[in-house]
C-alpha cells in the first residue's frame, strides 16, 4: 500500500492565504482539507488541483509534480510526504 500526502501552502500571512492538504492512498484520493482564498491573476493556480478533485479520484504522478513544481514561487511552499 502506497500513502503519501500532498500540501500546499502560501509562505504567508495575509487574509487571502490558502492551505491546502490531500492523502493519496494507491493513486485515490483518500481525504481533501483546503482552506482560504486564492489570489486573482493565476498566482494561485496550484489551487485547481486541489480544489478540483474529490474523494476516490486519481491522482497521477504528473499532478503531483506539477503542483510540486510550485515551491519557492511567490511563497509557495509545497511539500510530498511519504506515510
Amino acid at each position: 500500500m502506497s500513502i503519501v500526502e500532498i500540501q500546499t501552502r502560501e509562505n504567508n500571512y495575509m487574509s487571502l492565504s490558502c492551505r491546502a492538504r490531500m492523502r493519496i492512498v494507491d493513486g485515490l484520493v483518500e481525504e481533501i482539507d483546503f482552506n482560504g482564498m486564492e489570489r486573482s491573476g493565476g498566482l494561485d493556480s496550484w489551487t485547481g488541483f486541489y480544489k478540483g478533485k474529490k474523494r476516490g479520484d486519481k491522482v497521477s504522478e504528473k499532478e503531483i509534480k506539477e503542483v510540486l513544481s510550485y515551491h519557492g514561487r511567490n511563497n509557495i511552499v509545497s511539500v510530498l510526504e511519504e506515510k
